[in-house]
């Protein structure tokens, strides 16, 4: 049969090329399939996701689990499928019919993962391992989720795209190392909640010339914490200004301690 409206065929189309386009691309966090291996009464879980990326889960409890690496799921160290892109981690996921969340990170679980370039972690995670992103050096963004409180030891050590850095509000300390080498990190944000930083914070960390402290009263540092930083400028709280100024170490840097806008 002839066509007799061929504009309205064109908008047709159009406007199904246009909802094709809105439709979500398939995520790191839809997961569709597991499978499970037990190494020495220890339950690992592999999880396939729609995009093609795998997650590896160590089961910790009947309700959680922790994202650990491919090597603790094999028990082979031959075999190191390190982890690679944007990658958002998802808050649960079901096996054999039981829901687990995502409640922590263990030890070293990205470490050398060079091709990992941001993360997402969801609230649900509440703690972080030690060395958990060491030696991603094409990472560039990490959301950190807002119940850990804590940054453990070498978290980041050598992750050196990282420009920026937010530490959520819950963080009460920094353990020695946790930023070693970030050598593109030009601004971090310390949260409200932290108490302490331990040594060898920000050594390697060429480029840092903001840090943004959310603390009214001053976390307490080691004598050498910016030591050889190009520093240009410390944000503090407004009603901290002065106790910034006079405390322990931050006193070094009195001249450019300004107000948070």
């Amino acid at each position: 049969m002839k066509n007799n409206h061929p504009f309205l065929w064109l908008v047709l189309i159009l406007l199904g090329s246009a909802f094709s386009a809105c439709k979500p691309e398939p995520s790191s966090s839809d997961i569709v399939s597991t499978r499970e291996l037990n190494h020495h009464g220890i339950v690992y879980v592999e999880a396939l996701c729609q995009n093609g990326a795998k997650w590896y889960f160590e089961i910790e409890s009947a309700t959680t689990a922790w994202i650990t690496s491919s090597q603790d799921f094999f028990d082979d160290d031959s075999v190191h499928g390190c982890y690679a892109g944007a990658l958002d981690v998802p808050e649960t996921f079901e096996h054999y019919g039981q829901t687990y969340t995502i409640t922590g990170v263990k030890p070293l679980t990205f470490v050398n993962c060079e091709e990992l370039t941001s993360m997402t972690l969801p609230n649900t995670v509440t703690v972080l391992g030690e060395g958990a992103f060491y030696g991603c050096t094409n990472l560039h963004s990490v959301v950190l989720p807002e119940g850990i409180q804590w940054i453990d030891f070498h978290t980041f050590n050598n992750c050196s795209s990282l420009t920026y850095l937010k530490v959520p509000d819950a963080v009460e300390g920094i353990y020695m190392g946790a930023f070693f080498n970030c050598s593109s990190l030009e601004k971090i944000e310390l949260g409200s909640g932290l108490q302490s930083c331990a040594g060898m914070l920000f050594i390697g960390c060429s480029s840092l010339k903001t840090v943004i402290s959310h603390a009214v009263t001053p976390p307490s540092l080691v004598e050498s914490t910016f030591n050889g930083l190009p520093l240009q400028e410390i944000l503090v709280p407004k009603e901290g200004v002065e106790a910034y100024k006079n405390a322990p170490v931050w006193s070094d840097y009195a001249d450019i301690i300004q107000p948070i806008q």
